[in-house]
């Protein structure tokens, strides 16, 4: 069944990418945007330079789990957005528009549509949008969504106010005993000024656990509680090699609980190898070589 989600205007709508037509229409809109999408270091008319490639990534999807919609007014494909779940119970809103439609809201209403439909299925709903990209900034927020932290390179914005999981997703795990299991007992002090912790994610991803003191009001990428300036708070990092270095904001507490259960490989680091400068020198190391491959 193709999923199609209607939006507060009669005539636009999002519906699931599921045919050749919608190929062409994707294609047809990248070509036309060659410049626009190439802004703000965004790599989407890079990864779809033919019409197969559009198709390939259709069929055979890197990501099955990532939900793929195309931007519609009327018969009119006018952009693209995605919603793509992490490990954690939340997911990621990232889309594009054809500049030859913008200024009429339609990036706005699609926003706040799929972040309508995605909040009663995941316990976190954001957008990451480079820095610079102001206009994008502007669509999260008539879109509803607030700032809520600052990666590297890009600003964070979420929906507020998502307090549990959805009752369609998996029941979540019983709270953790009072006392740490066994295999998280050497951990209980971490991350500390001096030491971080690395780990495998869900995703055979890499993610580190670093010690940060706090230089602004933060939410927490968990339970959205609030962390104040001055605070003692963990900084959840995700290398994603084609993509980017991306951070959260944790309650320590939090870190304990929901997020160190979930990994595997944990490691005891030096702490500066858990830097932001470190992380992204990782990441750069690792895209050079694959370019030369």
């Amino acid at each position: 069944m193709v999923l199609s989600i209607n939006t507060e205007h009669e005539g636009t709508f999002l519906r699931q990418l599921h045919n050749e037509a919608d190929d062409v229409a994707y294609f047809n809109a990248v070509e036309a945007n060659l410049e626009h999408l190439s802004q703000f270091g965004d790599e989407t008319a890079a990864k779809y330079p033919t019409l197969e490639s559009v198709r390939e990534a259709r069929v055979h999807p890197s990501n099955p789990d990532k939900l793929r919609l195309g931007i519609w007014h009327r018969k009119t494909f006018v952009g693209s957005i995605n919603l793509t779940p992490d490990a954690y119970q939340g997911a990621e809103i990232g889309y594009w528009l054809d500049e030859r439609y913008t200024g009429h809201g339609y990036a706005t209403l699609a926003v706040r549509a799929l972040g309508n439909y995605a909040q009663k299925r995941y316990s976190s709903v954001y957008a990451h949008v480079a820095t610079g990209n102001v206009a994008s900034e502007a669509v999260l927020e008539r879109a509803g969504y607030q700032q809520v932290a600052k990666a590297v390179g890009s600003t964070i914005f979420a929906i507020q106010g998502i307090t549990q999981p959805p009752a369609n997703k998996p029941a979540p795990k019983k709270a953790a005993p009072e006392t740490a299991p066994p295999a998280l007992e050497a951990f209980a002090e971490l991350p500390s000024r001096k030491h971080a912790l690395r780990a495998k994610d869900n995703d055979n991803l890499t993610v580190f656990l670093s010690f940060n003191i706090a230089q602004k009001l933060y939410r927490c990428f968990c339970c959205s509680g609030d962390i104040q300036i001055g605070a003692s708070h963990t900084i959840l990092s995700r290398v994603q090699m084609s993509k980017r270095y991306t951070h959260h904001h944790i309650d320590t507490t939090c870190a304990h609980d929901k997020i160190l259960p979930g990994l595997t490989d944990i490691a005891i680091i030096d702490a500066e190898a858990a830097s932001a400068q470190a992380t992204n020198a990782r990441r750069r190391r690792y895209r050079n070589k694959q370019r030369k491959n």
